[in-house]
Order: C-alpha cells, then sequence, then structure tokens
C-alpha cells in the first residue's frame, strides 16, 4: 500500500471504499457514527496514514469530498450515497406500481406508501426509514419530488390533481381553491379555473403508457450518483472555481495542481503558522494550568 501513489489512492478511493457498503446501503440507514468511521477510514487511506494517527493533513477532507465543480475532488460522501441508494426505492415504487413487492408495501402502508404522509416515531420498518429520509432531505434543501415529473402517454395511470405530470407543479397547489372547493366563495376559484383550462387545453395524449422521468439526467431515467451529487452540494461549501481536471496527464499530477491551487501544501509558510498556532494553544493551556495552582494556593 506505500507504495501507491496518490493518484492510485484516490483511484482505489473511489472504486473500491466506496463500493464496499453499498449492498447494506441500499435498504438501511446507516447511524452516523458508522459512517464517520467509514470516512475516517478513507480519509486516512487517503493521506497516507495509519488509522488512528494524528499526523497533519494540509487539505481539509470535506474538500475533497466535494464535487469538481465546486472546486473538490468529487469523491462524494457515504452519507450522500447511502441516501441516494434508499432514494431509489422511491423512485422504483413510483415507477413498478404493479411489482409483487410495490403490493406488499400498497397491501402493508396503503396505496400511497405513505410517501406523503408524516409517519410514527414508533413505526418502525425499512420503508418508514426510507420515507422519513425523503423528508429528511426536503429539510436540508434537496426535495426529491421537484426532480421527478410524468411523462404523459395516454394519461391512464396519472392523476389529475396530485401527481407532478406538469412543468409548473402540482395542480391541487396550482388551484388549491379549485382543489378543496370551499364554500365561501369569492371569485377566485373562476380565475383559476381560467388558468387550469388554458393549461389542460394544450395537452395533447399519445397512445403509450405514462412514465416518471428523472429531470436531473438528460435520459429521463434514475441515478444514484445524480441524487449523490446534489446532497453534497447542499451539505458542503463550494471550495473554489470549478476543479481543472487533464485526462491526459497523470491523476496525481492533477491533485498535485489542486493542492497547489488551494494552498494544501506542507510549505513554509504552512508549516510556521500551523506551528505558531499550536503554540498558542500550548500557551493558554500552560497559564490556565498556572492560574489554577496559584488559586488552590
Amino acid at each position: 500500500m506505500r507504495a501507491l501513489s496518490i493518484g492510485g489512492r484516490l483511484t482505489l478511493l473511489k472504486s473500491v471504499l466506496g463500493s464496499i457498503p453499498i449492498f447494506h446501503m441500499s435498504i438501511f440507514r446507516v447511524p452516523s457514527r458508522v459512517l464517520h468511521e467509514l470516512e475516517s477510514i478513507r480519509y486516512h487511506f487517503f493521506n497516507f496514514h495509519e488509522v488512528g494517527s494524528n499526523k497533519a493533513t494540509w487539505v481539509k477532507w470535506n474538500s475533497v469530498l466535494t464535487d469538481k465543480k465546486y472546486g473538490g475532488l468529487g469523491v462524494s460522501s457515504l452519507y450522500a450515497l447511502n441516501r441516494g441508494l434508499m432514494i431509489k426505492w422511491v423512485w422504483s415504487f413510483y415507477n413498478q406500481k404493479s411489482s409483487l413487492w410495490a403490493n406488499v408495501i400498497k397491501a402493508i402502508h396503503g396505496e400511497d406508501g405513505k410517501v406523503d404522509t408524516v409517519c410514527k416515531s414508533d413505526d418502525r420498518s425499512c420503508w418508514i426509514t426510507i420515507v422519513n429520509e425523503v423528508r429528511a432531505l426536503s429539510r436540508q434543501g434537496v426535495h426529491i419530488f421537484n426532480f421527478m415529473k410524468l411523462r404523459l402517454g395516454n394519461g391512464d395511470t396519472t392523476k389529475f390533481w396530485t401527481d407532478h405530470w406538469y412543468g409548473g407543479g402540482i395542480f391541487k397547489d396550482l388551484c388549491p381553491r379549485l382543489y378543496a372547493l370551499e364554500n365561501c366563495k369569492e371569485g377566485v376559484e373562476q380565475e383559476q379555473l381560467g388558468v387550469l383550462s388554458e393549461v389542460v387545453s394544450s395537452i395533447n395524449l399519445v397512445p403509450m403508457a405514462d412514465r416518471w422521468v428523472w429531470n436531473l439526467e438528460n435520459s429521463g431515467e434514475f441515478s444514484v450518483s445524480s441524487i449523490r451529487k446534489k446532497t453534497d452540494e447542499r451539505r458542503f461549501p463550494k471550495v473554489g472555481d470549478t476543479t481543472r481536471w487533464v485526462k491526459f496527464v497523470p491523476i496525481k499530477v492533477n491533485i498535485l495542481a489542486w493542492k497547489i491551487r488551494n494552498d494544501g501544501l506542507p510549505i513554509r509558510f504552512n508549516i510556521s503558522h500551523r506551528d505558531a498556532r499550536r503554540c498558542l494553544v500550548y500557551n493558554v493551556v500552560v497559564c490556565l494550568e498556572l492560574s489554577e495552582q496559584a488559586s488552590l494556593r
């Protein structure tokens, strides 16, 4: 392992250490403590450190995890991988409604699978955990259903009011008074009816089945990598400008250029700056100990 270059370590980091726990991550929510330990192993491996060592590092691990578009190395976090694999089940639930496993979910949790329902804290199952993570991501600014849209075919399986099949949003939210049909009318319904009629008149149905499309991919198919990037985008701050990555030069050269750009090399100034901070902390601790001894006397 010591013979591996930094480029080889980055490759193994993405292809091996980031893929080992995929089976369990695809179903279960991994505890934060376990994720922290796994990230620690990756962190020490990338920095040529033994696990548990306290050697100095010159680049923040979050900068390594950040997407290249925002100045990082694009490794991506295991937290985002875990959530992306779990969200894939929600996507499959909507796209495979007639499958055996989807029918089992509907039989236990109802026709909507409780995806739009706030679940009780004592209601514990793999599916409820997945549904709760959808809401947790929404609170972080990653709104899963904003990336899902129904592509109309013949319209047989699409719910007019509650499904996201129109680009402007869900109709029950766009025309709430029409949806609720309140008794107290104030003329708002007529205006909303005009908007609704204008939108619906432009829709043409075709002789094919309706299907969900994923807006984060040009193909319209769901991918774990797309939601993984979106999750990390919300969790990690922007490091700098887009990372320049030249494919014609060795990976280790690209990483060296990235470290230079982010001031991540053990040059004299960085070493002296870090040692100065350590001396300051040491002096503060010594002063506190001396003051405590003086007060005891």
